[in-house]
């Protein structure tokens, strides 16, 4: 892999408060496009195998395709081993949960 590939040029990039301030920077690292379009084939090779070789248990959520953090929150604070639940009740607890997760984006990312 060339050198160029894996080097990446660091720059601060101004959040809010004193710009004097270091806290008051966050690090972006530019990196080369071929070395994120690598990083992304490698990724995505890795993660089929994975898969294909059935490493994931079926307790495995993130970073799976189909298999969000929401529907594990859902299965475990709502369902027990075993438990049988009406389909109208498991799809309003997750419409629940999309108005519980709307109002939390609303209220702490979009501030007024």
């Amino acid at each position: 892999m060339p050198i160029d590939w894996k080097s990446a040029n660091v720059t601060p990039i101004y959040k809010k408060g004193d710009k004097k301030s270091v806290e008051n920077y966050r690090p972006i690292s530019l990196t080369s496009v071929v070395s994120k379009i690598l990083e992304a084939i490698i990724k995505d090779q890795i993660l089929n195998h994975f898969i294909d070789n059935k490493y994931f248990t079926n307790r495995q959520y993130g970073f799976i395709k189909g298999r969000s953090t929401i529907i594990q929150l859902t299965a475990s604070l709502l369902l027990k081993p075993g438990m049988r639940v009406p389909l109208m009740s498991a799809l309003n607890v997750v419409l629940h949960l999309r108005i519980i997760v709307w109002m939390f984006l609303v209220v702490y990312l979009c501030p007024v």
